[in-house]
């Protein structure tokens, strides 16, 4: 009796640690139509837009900003994500249109080409509107405040000179033990 009922608990155990395993492979229940185990959605990972527009918005925090910086700064931002909104969906439908011209092992280079020509432009889009942007947020500071923020990407940047410095010896020391 006891045998029967491990033996069954192995069973299930193994079956609902296949199907994690195959649902992760497989992408099911996946919306954004990505693939895989590590993938965490458009928002995870080193770097990617939210990495950048929370240290923009840590460093305005520290420069004490008044009511009305505070709502100019808003009203850039919804502009500018607005103006963007559609040449985002762009890129989002060129990949798409490039993942269609490579299934099935077709390879087309000049319709890639020009699809990638597309995507070059609406990323030279975004980042010129990126600038204006910054540009136009920046321009709302006092002296005071950029001074600060000058201050503030300095040390910012040594902060990661160091972490670089830092991960480069572990990786170092790392090789040394495996060689």
């Amino acid at each position: 009796m006891m045998k029967k009922i491990v033996a069954t608990f192995s069973v299930v155990a193994l079956v609902a640690l296949g199907t994690v395993f195959v649902f992760g492979q497989t992408g099911v229940g996946n919306t954004d139509g990505k693939r895989g185990f590590g993938h965490h959605g458009k928002r995870a990972g080193f770097g990617g837009r939210m990495k950048g527009r929370k240290h923009m918005k840590r460093m305005f925090r520290q420069l004490d900003l008044t009511d009305e910086q505070k709502t100019q700064m808003k009203q850039i931002a919804q502009s500018s994500r607005e103006k963007i909104k559609p040449i985002r969906q762009q890129v989002r439908e060129n990949k798409q249109t490039l993942r269609g011209l490579t299934d099935g092992g077709n390879f087309d280079e000049a319709q890639v080409q020009a699809v990638a020509a597309q995507l070059g432009s609406l990323h030279a889009q975004m980042i010129v509107e990126k600038e204006r942007t910054k540009a136009a947020m920046i321009a709302i500071l006092t002296p005071e405040q950029k001074a600060k923020m000058a201050q503030l990407k300095q040390e910012f940047k040594e902060k990661r000179e160091a972490r670089k410095a830092r991960f480069k010896e572990r990786k170092e020391a790392s090789e040394k033990t495996d060689n």
